[in-house]
């Protein structure tokens, strides 16, 4: 069923409803950072699929807070059948109503640090759908656009960076004005994000048996890097899901994972 737009603006506007939600939680203060808006968006989104016994979905935050190999903060995988796509994301939230607020740093080699996560996504940017997700504490419609009036601004990996190039910020902290620029040229939402990935306007299918507990992937444009992503079977425990899932975070300093069956 990848690649029916039907289905595809279905699962998407679930997706986007979460994510307005949890807009409205870091509004009144409710989430305190990126990570536990991360976190509790992935955990909405496992209890609603739960709840409704539509979807079988598993979703788990590591501990402790690594820099990350990949430069992302998550990564979600749908599966239908025996097809499997994966997404990964960076998650900022840049205190849009403090102004010059410095969500972005220059690391110790004089590398900007959001663009140097952006750089290390592109080791996958052939073979995942790959997006920058920025998250706003203010109200519904505050300076929409360039911001998405209901939920997250998006960016997919590829404009970000494009533009980080073209506005020459690999060497200079980005600040909210460059952000800005960027969302008025390249703005998604969270909704267009998983609309594109389950339409297959983004990422890259992949073939799985009905039993494969790991996806192994190389990546098409630097052989050397490789995942090892753990897929849930019917005949696991929970405990086996559970530890499977917190190695495969440790072992890639990523914080949070969801897997989300739309076989049902």
């Amino acid at each position: 069923m990848f690649g029916n737009f039907e289905f595809a603006d279905r699962v998407a506007i679930q997706f986007a409803m979460i994510d307005k939600r949890c807009r409205e939680d870091l509004r009144k203060k409710r989430i305190p950072n990126e990570r536990d808006y991360v976190s509790r968006l992935t955990t909405r989104l496992s209890d609603f699929y739960y709840d409704n016994n539509l979807l079988s979905v598993e979703a788990q935050t590591s501990l402790g807070s690594i820099e990350q190999k990949l430069g992302v903060d998550g990564i979600i995988i749908f599966r239908i059948g025996n097809q499997i796509k994966i997404g990964i994301f960076e998650a900022k939230w840049p205190r849009t109503l403090k102004k010059n607020y410095p969500w972005d740093k220059c690391t110790e080699d004089g590398f900007s640090h959001f663009s140097s996560q952006i750089i290390r996504q592109r080791k996958w940017h052939t073979d995942l759908a790959i997006w920058e997700m920025f998250f706003n504490e203010a109200n519904n419609g505050f300076e929409s656009p360039p911001f998405d009036a209901f939920g997250s601004s998006c960016v997919w990996n590829n404009n970000a960076y494009d533009f980080a190039h073209s506005e020459k910020l690999i060497f200079k902290k980005w600040e909210t004005q460059n952000l800005k620029k960027l969302l008025k040229s390249s703005r998604q939402n969270f909704y267009t994000i998983i609309y594109d990935i389950i339409s297959c306007s983004a990422g890259r299918i992949y073939n799985v048996k009905a039993n494969d507990s790991t996806l192994s992937l190389t990546s098409r444009t630097d052989d050397s890097s490789t995942l090892n992503v753990p897929i849930p079977t019917e005949n696991m425990k929970n405990e086996q899901i559970t530890d499977r899932v917190q190695s495969f975070l440790l072992d890639n300093n990523l914080n949070n994972y969801l897997f989300v069956n739309l076989s049902k």
